[in-house]
């Protein structure tokens, strides 16, 4: 129960946080966008490459992600949390820069060292980031997308709903359709192992 209260804390201390960043840049402090770049170029990566599944692209809509936000951020409305407005830039840039460079479809594992939010649960049965990049392809763009937010950015069902625009019971019963897919491209896969939590 302290860990359910201990999070929901650091969560609103978060939240507060992100907030003040946001008015002190609109008010004109350059330095406290520069705070939100750093606190989240990770996670907009990750979002990213969860749809690109290239390296290269996703740093590259990362950045554009960025200014996007930079020039934008005036119609944040304080209504969700920032990262859930954030997250919908970042998947919608990454969706548009798929379809501009649909007919390139390169491959590549995720780079070594890749700084993530702990999925252990997920990587312990899934082996290692290149088998779980080759996995990922076979998903459609939202499967990854909610696997991505569920084990990697480690949203709860809630956060997931609102950052998808979708009730909090379409969340779990897509969550658990994108967890069954990938089991079943698992099974399919002689090489792995285990069982998808």
């Amino acid at each position: 129960m302290a860990q359910v209260h201990t999070r929901i804390w650091n969560k609103m201390t978060e939240v507060r946080e992100d907030e003040r960043w946001i008015r002190n840049f609109l008010a004109g402090d350059v330095a406290a966008f520069d705070a939100l770049y750093h606190k989240y170029y990770n996670a907009v990566y990750r979002i990213c490459y969860g749809v690109l599944l290239h390296s290269e692209d996703a740093q590259d809509a990362t950045q554009e992600v960025f200014t996007i936000v930079h020039k934008n951020l005036n119609s944040y409305g304080f209504e969700s949390s920032f990262y859930t407005w954030l997250y919908r830039v970042a998947f919608n840039r990454a969706i548009h820069v798929k379809r501009a460079f649909r007919h390139r479809r390169r491959e590549e594992s995720m780079p070594e060292g890749f700084d993530k939010a702990s999925s252990d649960n997920l990587e312990t049965n899934l082996g290692n980031e290149e088998v779980f990049a080759e996995l990922l392809q076979t998903l459609t763009d939202e499967d990854r997308s909610i696997l991505t937010l569920h084990y990697w950015e480690q949203q709860s069902i809630r956060e997931i709903s609102i950052a998808l625009n979708c009730s909090e019971t379409a969340a779990k019963t897509r969550l658990f359709r994108a967890r069954e897919k990938l089991k079943k491209v698992m099974n399919s896969n002689q090489n792995l192992s285990g069982e998808l939590i």
